[in-house]
């Protein structure tokens, strides 16, 4: 199971590590859109790198055979399934089983739990490969109208079909049964639920599909302890409750917290106010921040808001999050500030709640755009990982200075989350917000955890004072006198500098922080 100990790690096979070139069949390193070597025991080559980072969860593109490809395009992503009960040629060193075999997958995900990891498996249920008008399955198993704009012309399978959904269940169970996976992403789950992910446009298919009904008494009752995170792609503040509704009925264990993300970049890159993300509860009538909405008893939507898997990158972002900050902040003069607006924002994500999902690269702020070139395209999203800014050590070399400054901020916020309960099961009480600064504390038995944001371009002019303690307003969560007789009494250090340690003095935190910065408190 995954849980929220753990910090999941995004690899698309293909652009990770070539790890054996006897697989590497048709393809071309040099053309972004054709395959580039990558497999599974790439990724095993690499353990050493991800445990140095801190990972404790790999999550893999889609496995299965795919189509050779389309209009020059090739399926390097794994999202284009030719057949869906065999492993792509691509991915594994043959010899072992017969070819194609799912065994070759246990063999990965077994490697995977001798070194400590855990595997969640994309998985794809509600469309094939493009066919070229030679369907794979029967013709009365596809359902093109009404047209999706979602599936990109790929023929759309019908699963208000008994017999397609019967088809799709026993296959995830095979999977599951064979492999041993810790997860599954589902690929497209609102699709799956009937839905479009098209913004403003959030309206069940007449046909409601069977698919869930399905899912919850077969796979969920044979394996409770498998992690499912369904792709919600909906970043829209507004429509939280259409997500937590689909989440609550199909009884996905998470779903991608794309709301949040968009939150953190229009605040930390575009100057957007803090009050966004929090409200300052000084009187009744403010606008909630969207992590108000994680609480039911004040309107929240969510079962459970901490299980949500959070993240700033993916591969269908219009940029990764690198490129974002670069976007707002151009030229070569502004390299060392993009960094450290990416260390901030990586920071938040590393401290709030939820359970944290990093894009294989970002770690080094490796960049990348959609439609790159004009073209209606992913590829630039899905770069090569740059090998070659990492050392011996499998650490980014210090060669490269901006980077290594990035990873090495990410791998002791990683640390510390691991080895912090505070942080992993910790509520999250705002202590304050205003347009510039948020201030939030989070706290598990005798651990503290005090985290500070400073989204002004200046340091702060003088120590802000943080009152902690009893609040007037009933609407604001007032600490328990535990935990104020604790901070009375201790003195919390700065994770970044052993030197600066700060107490509780007359009610009051005291702290100062570097603009566009942050800083991290505990006991």
């Amino acid at each position: 199971m995954i849980t929220q100990d753990d910090i999941i790690y995004f690899i698309m096979t293909d652009r990770f590590f070539d790890g054996d070139p006897n697989n590497n069949l048709n393809i071309d390193k040099t053309n972004p859109q054709l395959r580039h070597g990558g497999d599974l025991s790439g990724i095993q080559s690499k353990f050493a790198y991800l445990q140095n980072l801190g990972i404790s969860t790999i999550w893999i593109t889609p496995v299965y055979l795919n189509i050779s490809g389309i209009a020059g395009s090739q399926p390097y992503h794994g999202y284009w399934p030719k057949d869906f009960e065999f492993i792509d040629d691509h991915l594994y060193t043959g010899g072992a089983h017969p070819a194609g075999d799912k065994k070759y997958l246990k063999d990965f995900v077994d490697a995977c739990h001798v070194a400590n990891f855990k595997v969640v498996l994309d998985v794809v249920v509600n469309h094939t490969g493009y066919d070229n008008g030679n369907p794979i399955f029967p013709l009365d198993w596809y359902r093109n109208d009404p047209k999706d704009p979602d599936f990109s012309g790929l023929p759309k399978l019908d699963l208000a079909n008994s017999t397609v959904v019967d088809h799709f269940i026993n296959n995830l169970m095979d999977w599951i049964e064979t492999s041993g996976i810790d997860g599954l992403r589902m690929d497209m789950a609102r699709n799956i639920g009937g839905y479009t992910n098209q913004p403003g446009q959030n309206v069940k298919d007449p046909d409601f599909n069977k698919f869930w009904y399905f899912y919850k008494s077969i796979v969920k009752g044979k394996f409770p302890q498998i992690f499912i995170v369904g792709e919600v792609f909906d970043s829209e503040f507004t429509h939280i409750d259409d997500n937590a509704t689909f989440q609550n009925q199909s009884d996905l264990n998470s779903i991608f917290d794309f709301p949040l993300r968009e939150r953190i970049k229009n605040v930390i890159i575009y100057d957007r106010p803090f009050t966004d993300i929090a409200r300052p509860r000084l009187n009744d009538n403010e606008t909630s921040g969207i992590l108000d909405l994680d609480d039911p008893s004040g309107g929240g939507y969510y079962t459970n808001a901490n299980r949500l898997v959070t993240l700033l990158d993916n591969h269908d972002l219009d940029r990764r999050i690198m490129s974002e900050i670069r976007t707002r902040f151009t030229g070569d003069q502004n390299k060392g500030f993009a960094f450290q607006v990416a260390a901030m924002m990586y920071a938040f994500l590393l401290t709030v709640r939820g359970i944290p999902q990093i894009y294989y690269g970002s770690e080094t702020g490796l960049e990348g755009y959609k439609n790159f070139g004009g073209g209606n395209n992913d590829y630039d999203l899905r770069r090569d990982f740059p090998w070659q800014l990492i050392g011996a050590n499998n650490d980014v070399s210090v060669n490269f200075a901006d980077e290594s400054g990035l990873f090495q901020t990410i791998k002791k916020l990683i640390s510390f989350r691991r080895n912090s309960d505070a942080l992993k099961y910790g509520v999250v009480i705002t202590l304050w917000v205003d347009s510039f600064v948020y201030a939030f504390l989070r706290y598990f038995r005798d651990e503290v955890v005090i985290v500070v944001f400073n989204n002004g371009y200046q340091p702060m002019p003088s120590p802000l004072q943080i009152p902690i303690g009893k609040s007037s307003s009933t609407d604001l969560q007032p600490l328990p006198d535990r935990i104020i007789v604790l901070l009375s009494n201790k003195k919390l250090v700065n994770l970044f500098d052993s030197t600066e340690s700060v107490g509780l003095q007359n009610g009051f935190f005291a702290v100062t922080v570097n603009g566009k910065s942050f800083k991290i408190f505990s006991t």
